[in-house]
């Protein structure tokens, strides 16, 4: 097992918040083998193809509203949020989960989402990608109208779903997370 500390050889630690610093020194991590990094965002993202262009190209109509989450697919995350909230909007309205479950995920969310899209009828307004590459995910990217990030309250401490989305260059709907 990995030894931290501030010793030639030794392990150090990056975190992204001070909170999670605070998190793993309480639990016996020496604090100055521990060094917060705060998350990155990217500048807002040029796209390569414009909106009705990659809408197209992804199968939507012209007038559909592209609501996008980006990221791994996880309960904390809030995915069934959107898809209630989507029961409730115009049939033009079309949610884009760009991802899939987590390479190590062990529970059944993923699943538990699918049977709540299908027992709401939305099969033909939900899209779960699963993992993209990045032309793809590029096209996505432009034809998004507005992000959304209905997270729950977790011990997360940064995301980079939510970076993608504040790069985008669309209007970002989200919950008050820490």
């Amino acid at each position: 097992s990995p030894r931290f500390g501030t010793k030639p050889g030794m392990c150090k630690a990056i975190v992204h918040s001070p909170q999670t610093r605070y998190t793993f020194a309480r639990v016996g991590m020496p604090a100055e083998a521990i060094h917060v990094m705060r998350h990155a965002c990217l500048s807002g993202k040029e796209h390569t193809m414009d909106k009705g262009e990659a809408k197209a190209k992804l199968g939507f109509a012209p007038d559909d509203v592209v609501l996008t989450m980006f990221g791994f697919v996880g309960g904390y995350k809030g995915h069934d949020i959107a898809v209630s909230a989507l029961e409730e909007l115009p049939e033009n309205y079309r949610l884009a989960i760009c991802g899939g479950s987590h390479p190590e995920s062990r529970d059944i969310y993923l699943s538990e989402l699918l049977k709540q899209i299908r027992n709401a009828g939305l099969e033909e307004r939900v899209t779960i990608t699963g993992w993209l590459p990045s032309d793809v995910a590029e096209t996505y990217y432009a034809a998004t109208d507005l992000c959304l990030a209905p997270y729950r309250p977790s011990n997360l401490s940064s995301s980079g779903a939510i970076t993608w989305a504040l790069s985008s260059q669309c209007p970002v709907v989200g919950s008050r997370i820490n």
